[in-house]
């Protein structure tokens, strides 16, 4: 397999993950102590907010 190739599937694979933009450097790394007590309305209002 090619890189060209190779490096679509990652890219798709990490987005399907919702991971692409921290990947990516858009977005910086959540701590361990936000993932638990982030409800979705939470999750919505940061992502609008753009981080």
């Amino acid at each position: 397999m090619n890189y060209d190739v190779w490096s679509q599937i990652m890219e798709m694979h990490i987005a399907g993950r919702e991971k692409l933009e921290y990947i990516m450097g858009k977005t910086p790394q959540p701590t361990r102590l936000m993932l638990p007590m982030q409800s979705g309305m939470q999750k919505i209002k940061r992502l609008r907010a753009g981080y």
